[in-house]
């Protein structure tokens, strides 16, 4: 074995053609936003989201199953728009049945100012 050598940083590491190869199989890849094209989102369907949501509120109010079906169509509708990733994110708390906890997120995501101006 070969040792690495630690600079006066105990987090820096010097070069090292086998820790870099190993690092790179277990390590994302940083990348420069700067290279990579802006992000191009579709609009809203605001009518849709609106009648969805309205439908959407008190199953999760009442944790009824019947929320999982129709959060999959808010997910499906907000594909590829800006609250997509917001809404991908609430997907953890419908696989564990935390339907309190996505009522909670939907709510703060629709009274932020930026989500009002969709809407």
């Amino acid at each position: 074995f070969q040792t690495v050598k630690m600079n006066n940083s105990p987090h820096h590491f010097e070069s090292h053609p086998a820790l870099t190869f190993v690092l790179s199989k277990w390590l994302p890849v940083a990348h420069n936003q700067a290279d990579e094209p802006a992000v191009v989102t579709q609009p809203v369907d605001k009518e849709r989201l609106t009648a969805l949501i309205g439908e959407l509120t008190p199953m999760l109010e009442q944790n009824s199953f019947d929320a999982i079906r129709h959060f999959k169509k808010l997910k499906a509708l907000l594909s590829g728009t800006c609250l997509a990733t917001e809404v991908a994110g609430m997907e953890p708390f419908l696989e564990t049945l935390r339907f309190d906890l996505i009522l909670e997120r939907l709510k703060s995501m629709l009274t932020r100012p930026t989500t009002k101006e969709l809407l």
